[in-house]
């Protein structure tokens, strides 16, 4: 089960790459398609159009230099080499926000931002990710550190690129990340055991809350200990 979900994810993989490599090279076409669509912007916002493009040309760059493995061309065709969870989770992530910067904004309400993430994204769209940043200062300003919750901080730090706390310095973020991703990884693995007759039953509520991970009690807003 777990051999034929990496296989999958492999595939995934590759053709996402696919699409992305086939997707810069029509960028032309998109142009002329946005002529067709909206004839009047030009004139409306002029430069718009160029821009556009910039920016989905930026985007799509940025991940294809950034991939965490290189398909290779075998006899029997491009495959990729082996992605864990989290690394795919990762690329996604990334991938999402090279090609739309705003995105940003749902990953950082749903606690699931990255720091790749917003590198993506300022590279594709720096003006849109300094107007948020900005935005974000006024906000913390205007409560104070203090006053916002534990897991906005989080966002709010991988926006800022600053630690609103100790406990929110990168080298801890990403401990938290990879701690929340290994029990991920670990429920899935228990998932398939116990469809496939492997298992003997969940966890009681006692022992769901003494496992209680850090990166449980950062979903819940709750500061690490």
């Amino acid at each position: 089960m777990l051999n034929q979900r990496g296989d999958e994810r492999a595939r995934t993989y590759s053709q996402t790459i696919k699409q992305l490599i086939e997707a810069r090279q029509r960028l032309p076409e998109l142009a002329e398609h946005i002529d067709e669509i909206m004839p009047t912007l030009e004139q409306a916002l002029p430069g718009s159009k160029a821009q556009m493009l910039a920016q989905a040309q930026r985007g799509l760059d940025y991940v294809l230099n950034h991939l965490p493995a290189q398909p290779k061309l075998r006899i029997y065709g491009e495959t990729a080499p082996p992605l864990n969870d989290h690394d795919y989770e990762q690329f996604v992530r990334m991938a999402i926000a090279a090609t739309d910067p705003p995105s940003i904004l749902e990953m950082a309400e749903e606690g699931e931002l990255t720091p790749d993430a917003v590198a993506a994204a300022e590279y594709a769209a720096p003006e849109l990710v300094e107007y948020v940043r900005s935005e974000a200062v006024r906000a913390i300003q205007d409560v104070g550190a203090e006053g916002v919750p534990y897991a906005n901080r989080v966002s709010a730090s991988l926006l800022l690129g600053t630690a609103l706390d100790e406990s929110l310095e990168p080298e801890n973020i990403a401990i938290q990340q990879a701690t929340h991703q290994k029990r991920r990884e670990l429920d899935a693995e228990r998932k398939e055991q116990l469809s496939s007759g492997g298992g003997t039953g969940g966890e009681t509520g006692v022992n769901q809350r003494y496992s209680q991970t850090e990166s449980d009690r950062l979903e819940s807003g709750v500061p690490p200990r």
